[in-house]
């Protein structure tokens, strides 16, 4: 607990096995990362938030972890941008898996806002995001069981495979609004959607609401593209229940028109 204002050339908070913060209020003005624990044991270098208040401002991440990060709950301001070349500028980030509770976000990222090399498990909480880059990202799986995001990014949600089974999602994507690309040969590429309320309006030009480079699969939620490439998928679509809605038009299958693009990432920026 407690109030730390820090001012830091280097990264503002740093340990090295297991950090854990409870009710702190920290505010953060740093040229490098903000939150940092790092560790070469893959069992250590683990961040784990429980509550508190964050207004961090750096030139690195915002808090980044070389375990895992779990974060219970908090309200988190994060405003990451004038790095150099070299630098990693993401919000929330993990080597390890990333998993959320609960907690309200404010994130303004010149890289990825929530990004793990591995999986990233949202199970609720407030979301504001603006990124450069992916709103939120995992090489592995992305799994959403909850929230309420409203997100402005090159790609909205991108992971080798993306689970929703709730929530309600606003995605204005300037590349692909969500995104299965295989970044882990553990998973396959695929979108499931089971429930929740989504809405992806995508910028004109090369772009996609939902783009797969594997498969689809829709059993539930409704679903709301517009744009004009709205869904792209390489491999086959399963559509059981749910409610798809193309451009204001309710439609009984999975559209296919493939005009967008890609692979995945964003317009620069570290990986």
């Amino acid at each position: 607990g407690g109030s730390i204002s820090i001012e830091s050339s280097q990264s503002a908070i740093s340990a090295n096995d297991v950090l854990a913060i409870t009710g702190a209020d920290i505010t953060v003005i740093s040229d490098m990362d903000a939150i940092h624990c790092e560790n070469e044991d893959l069992t250590l270098g683990n961040i784990y938030i429980e509550s508190g208040t964050f207004d961090l401002n750096c030139a690195g991440d915002g808090v980044s972890a070389t375990g895992e990060l779990t974060i219970m709950d908090g309200d988190f301001t994060v405003r990451t941008a004038g790095g150099g070349a070299d630098a990693s500028m993401k919000g929330l980030k993990s080597d390890g898996d990333l998993i959320i509770y609960g907690g309200y976000f404010s994130l303004e990222t010149t890289e990825d806002s929530i990004h793990s090399d591995s999986c990233v498990t949202i199970n609720g909480g407030v979301f504001e995001i603006y990124s450069e880059d992916d709103a939120v990202h995992a090489d592995g799986m992305l799994t959403i069981n909850g929230g309420e995001f409203d997100i402005e990014a090159w790609e909205g949600l991108e992971a080798t495979y993306i689970l929703i089974n709730d929530g309600v999602i606003n995605i204005y994507g300037k590349d692909d609004g969500i995104n299965a690309a295989n970044k882990s040969s553990d998973y396959e590429v695929a979108v499931e959607i089971n429930g929740g309320e989504l809405t992806i309006d995508m910028e004109a030009g090369d772009t996609d609401g939902i783009d797969s480079n594997g498969n689809i699969y829709i059993n539930g939620g409704t679903i709301s593209v517009n744009g004009q490439s709205t869904i792209d998928y390489d491999g086959y679509a399963e559509y059981t229940g749910g409610t798809i809605i193309i451009n204001g038009q309710t439609v009984d299958s999975i559209p296919n028109q493939m005009m967008g693009g890609g692979f995945g990432g964003g317009p620069g920026g570290r990986r």
